[in-house]
C-alpha cells in the first residue's frame, strides 16, 4: 500500500477479560485479563481506505470464539489441584 491507495486484509483477533464473583465478596474470586485469541482465518478487505465489513459477522464470531475457548482452558488450568510433593 502506497500513499494511502491499494488494498490490504485485516484479520480480527479477539481479546476478552473474564471476571468469576461468588455472592460472599465484592472481589472476583477468580479473574483472568486481556486473554487473546487467534486471529480469524479469513479477513475483511480494506481497499483504498474503505473496508467492506458487510458480511463480518462470521470472522468476528471466529475470533471471539477462539478467545472464548482460550479463556476456558485458562480456567480449567486454574482450577487443577496443585501437583503433590515430593
Amino acid at each position: 500500500m502506497i500513499g494511502g491507495f491499494g488494498s490490504l486484509t485485516r484479520y480480527p483477533k479477539a481479546v476478552v477479560t473474564f471476571k468469576v464473583y461468588d455472592r460472599t465478596s465484592p472481589d472476583p474470586i477468580w479473574a483472568d485479563y486481556r486473554v487473546a485469541g487467534e486471529p480469524a482465518k479469513s479477513g475483511l478487505q480494506d481497499t483504498m481506505g474503505v473496508a467492506d465489513s458487510s458480511n463480518a459477522t462470521p470472522q468476528f464470531v471466529e475470533a471471539a470464539t477462539s478467545a472464548f475457548n482460550e479463556l476456558v482452558a485458562r480456567y480449567q488450568k486454574a482450577r487443577l489441584p496443585p501437583p503433590p510433593k515430593m
